[in-house]
């Protein structure tokens, strides 16, 4: 599975199959990922939005199909106090 190739580190990698026990059958992990990935981006802690929009784009360089429906929410982050974030958001 592409996505899987394109993780930066091996705890990204480990905390993405811990979660695969909890999948439901109709769901792929990577959309799974996605799902996640976009409640970090809306979350209160700058921390996570940061996280959640680096791995978003790395999720985009294997299957740009999976983050389609994230736009809205990355472009909101432009107009976040916090610049780690607001830069993120812009490269993507």
């Amino acid at each position: 599975m592409a996505v899987w190739r394109h993780m930066g580190s091996k705890s990204n990698c480990e905390s993405g199959v811990s979660c695969l026990p909890t999948c439901p059958p109709s769901t792929s992990p990577p959309q799974v990922c996605a799902a996640k990935l976009q409640e970090f981006v809306t979350h209160e802690d700058p921390n996570l939005k940061y996280l959640g929009l680096v791995a978003l784009a790395v999720l985009q360089q294997a299957d740009r199909a999976l983050v389609e429906g994230s736009r809205d929410i990355v472009l909101a982050c432009i107009t976040t106090d916090d610049s780690s974030v607001r830069s993120q958001a812009r490269s993507e």
